[in-house]
């Protein structure tokens, strides 16, 4: 069995934890990359296989699931019950489209607390070595 929208949406807790979104937020996002998508498949040639990962929503789900986890294609694929290359040309295809409506703000700017923070976090701190058994943490090549 592997994971599909339908199953998933199923689990609205497991669904966010899983995607970072509720599946509110989730069926607005498909709603704006829905056209473009539409667009990118009516554009395609028939020639060819179909893609196994079927439908927007589970495409969009697999994208979603690899954004919030960072596991590997290897990993992601065998849940979806797909083959790592698979799953990429699938994300690969959908990224730019979402990347055309979702807009993320870019704020560099920091402010006087962050700046402090960053900068205390940022120092050196000291490496307590062990006094005894220190042999195997020792490597000799700086006398």
């Amino acid at each position: 069995m592997s994971i599909t929208y339908e199953r998933l949406s199923k689990k609205p807790l497991t669904f966010q934890r899983l995607t970072g979104t509720s599946i509110k937020d989730f069926e607005a996002i498909c709603g704006k990359v829905a056209p473009l998508w539409k667009q990118l498949q009516d554009s395609k040639k028939v020639d060819g296989r179909p893609p196994k990962l079927v439908g927007l929503r589970n495409q969009l789900l697999a994208m979603m699931m690899y954004y919030r986890t960072y596991v590997t294609y290897e990993f992601l694929g065998f849940l979806f019950g797909l083959d790592q290359s698979n799953l990429w040309r699938a994300i690969n295809k959908l990224e730019p489209l979402v990347i055309k409506v979702i807009a993320i703000k870019k704020d560099r700017t920091l402010t006087s607390d962050e700046l402090s923070t960053l900068i205390i976090d940022a120092t050196e701190q000291a490496i307590n070595r062990p006094t005894k058994g220190q042999r195997k943490y020792y490597s000799g090549k700086k006398k």
